[in-house]
Protein backbone atom coordinates (compact mmCIF):
# COMPACT_ATOMS: atom_id res chain seq x y z
CA UNK A 1 0.00 0.00 0.00
CA UNK A 2 1.39 3.39 -1.00
CA UNK A 3 0.75 6.84 0.85
CA UNK A 4 1.18 10.21 0.55
CA UNK A 5 3.62 10.50 3.52
CA UNK A 6 6.83 9.59 3.00
CA UNK A 7 7.05 8.86 6.72
CA UNK A 8 4.68 6.45 6.43
CA UNK A 9 6.22 5.06 2.95
CA UNK A 10 9.07 4.50 5.47
CA UNK A 11 7.65 2.79 8.00
CA UNK A 12 6.25 0.59 6.45
CA UNK A 13 9.83 -1.16 5.54
CA UNK A 14 10.97 0.09 9.28
CA UNK A 15 8.13 -0.27 11.76
CA UNK A 16 10.31 1.02 14.45
CA UNK A 17 11.01 4.82 12.17
CA UNK A 18 10.72 7.66 14.51
CA UNK A 19 9.68 10.27 12.28
CA UNK A 20 6.20 11.85 11.72
CA UNK A 21 4.24 14.37 9.78
CA UNK A 22 1.55 16.25 11.47
CA UNK A 23 -1.60 16.23 10.14
CA UNK A 24 -0.86 12.63 8.81
CA UNK A 25 -3.24 10.06 10.11
CA UNK A 26 -0.96 7.09 9.85
CA UNK A 27 1.74 8.96 11.50
CA UNK A 28 -0.65 9.87 14.42
CA UNK A 29 -1.19 5.98 14.79
CA UNK A 30 2.00 5.06 14.62
CA UNK A 31 3.27 8.00 17.41
CA UNK A 32 0.30 6.43 19.72
CA UNK A 33 1.61 2.87 19.17
CA UNK A 34 4.97 4.18 20.05
CA UNK A 35 3.65 6.50 23.11
CA UNK A 36 3.39 6.79 26.74
CA UNK A 37 -0.55 6.95 26.45
CA UNK A 38 -0.85 3.62 24.78
CA UNK A 39 1.01 2.18 27.44
CA UNK A 40 -0.54 4.07 30.40
CA UNK A 41 -4.06 2.99 29.05
CA UNK A 42 -3.44 -0.67 29.55
CA UNK A 43 -0.49 -2.53 29.13
CA UNK A 44 0.99 -1.08 32.20
CA UNK A 45 -2.83 -0.98 33.95
CA UNK A 46 -2.73 2.60 34.22
CA UNK A 47 -5.28 5.37 33.29
CA UNK A 48 -6.91 4.49 30.24
CA UNK A 49 -9.13 7.82 29.64
CA UNK A 50 -6.34 9.71 28.05
CA UNK A 51 -5.64 7.20 25.82
CA UNK A 52 -9.52 7.13 24.77
CA UNK A 53 -9.38 10.94 24.32
CA UNK A 54 -6.37 10.62 22.14
CA UNK A 55 -8.45 7.97 20.01
CA UNK A 56 -11.37 9.72 20.02
CA UNK A 57 -9.79 13.36 18.75
CA UNK A 58 -8.14 11.06 16.01
CA UNK A 59 -11.32 8.99 15.21
CA UNK A 60 -14.07 10.99 16.44
CA UNK A 61 -16.90 7.71 17.25
CA UNK A 62 -14.59 5.10 15.33
CA UNK A 63 -12.23 5.71 18.06
CA UNK A 64 -12.65 1.84 18.46
CA UNK A 65 -11.51 0.94 14.69
CA UNK A 66 -8.57 3.27 15.40
CA UNK A 67 -7.81 1.11 18.44
CA UNK A 68 -7.61 -1.86 16.50
CA UNK A 69 -5.19 0.30 13.88
CA UNK A 70 -2.61 1.32 16.85
CA UNK A 71 -2.40 -2.38 17.96
CA UNK A 72 -1.63 -3.33 15.00
CA UNK A 73 1.37 -0.74 14.43
CA UNK A 74 2.19 -1.51 18.18
CA UNK A 75 2.32 -5.24 17.32
CA UNK A 76 5.09 -4.10 14.12
CA UNK A 77 7.39 -2.25 16.34
CA UNK A 78 7.52 -4.87 19.11
CA UNK A 79 8.69 -7.74 16.27
CA UNK A 80 10.88 -5.46 14.64
CA UNK A 81 12.89 -5.05 17.92
CA UNK A 82 12.33 -7.88 18.80
CA UNK A 83 14.74 -8.97 15.58
CA UNK A 84 17.15 -6.34 16.27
Amino acid sequence: MTSACPNCDTAEQRPDYARYQAGCVGCAVRELANGPLFYRGGLDGGDAKPYRVALAGLFGDGWRDGHKLVLAQADRIRESRAIL
